[in-house]
């Protein structure tokens, strides 16, 4: 059963405040027309630890979904580093009963709230309103002005006071920056609400703080501190000469303001009306331009899950969060999964332009790297956990480059273009890339690759010595950088006898640096360790060690004494075999454009062909064809832009269909 997790983050990102009124609106209509089941807040008190859990949960017909959220109220949570109000919107599919997604409640319960609040001042405050007088400086003060712009655009003048000045201070700069009209610190409560149209009360008062002689007539008030047991920001004679709305008339008459008026037998429950029963005309709102209006809001699960839903269909549509299946296993959204399909396919089924490796060995390699990743597309899976790593971590270390007197004295091309393009995507993302490789290529990486990226990178030295050196090497490596993750490209590693080989079976071992060793520890030590790779001799093939032993014809023996064939050993998280290593790398930076939705990390035609012209001039040969040439392992240089066309072409398209749903994203 897939379940999407939504973070706090991705909430934000995907909710809009435009869409939340609406949805909110929509929910109190069929609320109003007996088309949602809303039974009453479960409390739990947590006497001993001064906590308590409460629970709104809801069903809607229209939506065909259950759902709502769970709060938790710890006084010492403060104390212990951790908010003392915790939210959880959860979601079921109202026909089965399945869970569809668990998500961060804390900006939807912010979001919902500001939009009900402008809903009442879209029905019940009078046309003309343009001053507002403001009561708090918190987050629902700021959620409720700026949601209140949206309804009534012709709000001229904010007057706000808080008990505390600074905080009504921060409140006006932040305000009026935000919104483009003129907000004004008052030094009281009167000052704030005499003369103003709207009045916004937001606070934790138990007594009354806005009286009945300051306000002017035809004054709407959106009350929304008032949400607990004894909680109170009006005089209740107010109500008096005052109409009353609401969000539920059960629950405000339990805990919200309207508890108190209705206590004092100043007015009766006949003479309050539900706020959805004004939105489907069945009651009628403001009646004259002098008619005070208050409207008593205490939160219902209905916006909860209105809202909540419409995050998940952002989310589906936009793969957002993750998919992660209560097995344990996660799978990507259908968009992503086509993208990871193509992407993958575009890697590694090429292989006809070459004789070799065979279409099925490179096929067999494939097969079983994708098992190892769960099943899912690989490319997918490789961008997934490269964004999850550097969520925290920005640093990454990338290798590649083949060094060797006389043919390979300027290195091969499949590698460190596959490098280059991948360092380009994470550093516009924002990461620091480190390039670990031999010193005698600095220098052609350094015109390659850093000219590429625009930018220089910091590159690191792997020199040779013993086992132990290069162990010991590796640990500094990894304690200096801490790197979040690590990627190779066209990497040799040694095979079970300690030796390493190219991909006719000839040892190599004199001229390797080794650097698998660092693949080695970053793997034993869990972190995020990625391959790209053609023969089965590179790091990541220990991956799928047995299976690439089988199928390669080099598999189990080689041209020089070891006899053990030249199968890399070493393991990475994921391994994505492909006919050009660099392919491989690109579908990863192509898949990480889509994830993040960003057009300008596409990898595009003529960027590659700009890469080709870099290899000719820097000398770097083709490995397959041993000179210099836009081909690469052999294959034609124009085969190699129609490769990188098509994947472009996918990842724009993917893109597109994304912002179809969901719209641009930062």
């Amino acid at each position: 059963m897939p379940v999407r997790l939504i973070s706090k983050q991705e909430v934000a990102s995907l909710l809009s405040l435009e869409k939340t009124i609406e949805v909110v609106e929509e929910a109190f209509a069929e609320y109003a027309r007996d088309l949602a089941v809303t039974p009453p807040v479960l409390c739990l008190p947590v006497t001993s630890q001064r906590g308590e859990i409460d629970v709104k949960i809801c069903y809607m017909d229209g939506l065909g979904m259950a759902g709502g959220k769970v709060v938790s109220f710890y006084e010492g949570n403060a104390a212990k580093g951790l908010p003392s109000v915790m939210g959880t919107i959860i979601l079921f599919n109202g026909e089965t009963g399945e869970l569809l997604s668990v998500m961060d409640g804390g900006y939807i319960t912010t979001a919902r709230t500001g939009a009900l609040g402008a809903l009442s001042a879209k029905y019940l405050a009078r046309v003309d309103a343009k001053v507002v007088g403001v009561i708090g400086s918190g987050t629902q003060a700021r959620i409720q002005l700026e949601a209140l712009k949206l309804v009534k655009p012709g709000i001229t003048k904010v007057r706000v006071f808080s008990r505390t000045p600074a905080n009504r201070r921060r409140y006006a700069e932040e305000m009026q920056v935000k919104l483009g009209i003129p907000v004004q610190v008052v030094s009281s409560v009167r000052e704030a609400v005499e003369g103003a149209d709207i009045i916004i009360t937001a606070t934790n008062a138990y007594e009354p703080l806005v009286k009945d002689a300051w306000l002017a007539p035809g004054v709407h008030i959106i009350d929304i501190g008032a949400d607990g047991e004894g909680m109170q920001e009006l005089d209740p004679v107010i109500f008096g000469r005052a109409r009353a709305f609401c969000d539920s008339l059960d629950q405000c008459a339990a805990i919200g303001e309207l508890q108190h008026p209705l206590q004092a037998r100043i007015i009766t429950r006949e003479q309050i009306t539900e706020i959805g029963d004004v939105i489907i005309g069945a009651a009628p709102g403001r009646q004259s331009d002098d008619e005070i209006t208050v409207f008593d809001s205490t939160g219902v699960a209905i916006q909860d899950l209105a809202a909540g839903h419409l995050v998940y269909q952002l989310a589906e549509a936009a793969d957002v969060g993750t998919v992660v299946d209560l097995s344990g296993s996660a799978s990507p959204h259908p968009t992503m999964r086509y993208l990871g399909e193509t992407l993958d396919h575009l890697a590694c089924s090429m292989m006809g332009f070459q004789d070799w490796p065979p279409r099925e060995e490179l096929t067999t390699f494939y097969q079983a790297a994708r098992q190892q990743a769960g099943g899912d597309p690989i490319s997918w899976r490789m961008g997934k956990a490269l964004l999850k790593a550097i969520a925290s971590n920005k640093t990454v270390i990338v290798v590649t480059g083949e060094y060797e007197p006389n043919e390979f004295e300027h290195g091969e091309s499949d590698g460190p273009v596959g490098i280059a393009v991948l360092a380009r995507t994470l550093f516009k993302l924002g990461c620091k890339v480190v390039f670990v490789c031999d010193p005698r290529l600095f220098d052609v990486h350094r015109a390659i690759v850093d000219q590429f990226v625009g930018a220089s990178l910091e590159y690191v030295s792997f020199p040779g010595g013993t086992d132990f050196d290069y162990q010991t090497q590796a640990a500094d490596i990894l304690e200096r950088f801490d790197p979040a993750a690590l990627i190779a490209c066209e990497k040799l590693g040694r095979n079970s006898a300690g030796e390493y080989h190219d991909a006719s079976g000839r040892n190599c071992s004199t001229h390797e640096n080794r650097v698998d060793y660092l693949f080695d520890l970053a793997y034993e030590q869990e972190r995020l360790t990625l391959g790209f790779g053609d023969h089965g001799n590179e790091i990541g093939f220990g991956s799928i060690c047995e299976v690439a032993m089988e199928v390669s014809p080099w598999g189990r023996t080689c041209k020089c004494p070891c006899g053990q064939g030249i199968i890399a050993t070493t393991k990475t998280t994921y391994l994505l075999p492909a006919t050009v290593s660099n392919w491989g790398a690109i579908a990863l930076a192509n898949m990480l454009a889509a994830l993040t939705s960003r057009s300008d990390l596409v990898h595009t035609e003529g960027r590659q062909r700009w890469l080709q012209e870099l290899v000719l001039e820097n000398e770097v040969i083709d490995g397959a064809l041993l000179c210099v040439s836009r081909s690469v392992d052999s294959i034609d240089g124009d085969v190699d832009l129609a490769v990188v066309k098509v994947m472009e072409a996918a990842t724009s398209r993917s893109l597109t269909t994304r912002a179809a749903y969901f719209g641009p994203r930062a």
